[in-house]
């Protein structure tokens, strides 16, 4: 692993195959938590799982009796657990190359004011999947079907790409050119929403994690990612105090 400063900014494959400490430390953490809780006693897991997972009556009957800190423990901790092998990877790969196209961003722009690249990079990461937990729980406020898993987050990831390519891939600018961006990141958008809720609903959703993924979580992180990665990008390059 390798900090920000060893290099300067490195090819993408590069963050990918020798991650940042920030992705590195992030895919470390899911991958320990998988590899713990896959040789814990059973009870101890299931009273992890339990402790963790975003479950939307719950949440909002322990919001709805000031139990805040129970609530934040879900839609932060959520993330670092998954059903299974194939679910963890799914993410751990989601992390590291959407991770490595955003967090090479980041870097870039703190070069320039010598700031931390790995904070905003990894808040960014983070808020983007409790926004995700966030509107799965408003989308299914009666469901106490429980969604945990790095997919909000990872979701935010995909969006703070899809603007990254739509407007760092232009040509020209001003209104027209602004404007035409915005047009282009609507329907890049739509396509991918489209696609990602057919395949949280599909039958390989099924196969692969014996359930329908949690769909409107995936749509908020990504509108999330999209919305809000201008801003983080902006943090991660504000000078130094």
């Amino acid at each position: 692993m390798k900090t920000p400063e060893d290099d300067d900014q490195r090819s993408l494959l590069a963050m990918i195959v020798d991650p940042p400490n920030a992705i590195a430390g992030l895919c470390a953490l899911m991958a320990v938590v998988h590899v713990a809780l896959a040789f814990a006693p059973g009870r101890l897991a299931y009273a992890m799982w339990r402790l963790f997972e975003v479950s939307p009556k719950l949440i909002l009957i322990g919001l709805d009796r000031g139990e805040y800190a129970r609530a934040a423990r879900a839609f932060l901790g959520h993330m670092f657990f998954h059903v299974n092998v194939g679910h963890l990877l799914i993410n751990l790969t989601a992390v590291l190359v959407l991770g490595g196209v955003v967090y090479r961003e980041m870097e870039a722009r703190a070069h320039a004011r010598k700031s931390d690249a790995a904070a905003a990079f990894i808040a960014f990461f983070l808020i983007s999947g409790m926004a995700a937990a966030a509107v799965y729980v408003l989308a299914r406020p009666d469901s106490f079907q429980p969604m945990i898993g790095a997919s909000g987050g990872a979701a935010g990831l995909a969006g703070a790409c899809a603007w990254l390519f739509t407007t760092r891939t232009a040509e020209g600018g001003g209104f027209v050119g602004d404007l035409l961006n915005i047009v282009i990141l609507i329907l890049v958008s739509a396509v991918l929403i489209a696609g990602s809720v057919y395949l949280d609903t599909s039958p390989l959703s099924l196969k692969l994690f014996g359930t329908v993924s949690a769909w409107q979580a995936h749509v908020g992180g990504y509108v999330f990612g999209v919305i809000a990665y201008p801003l983080f990008e902006r943090l991660s390059g504000a000078a130094a105090r």
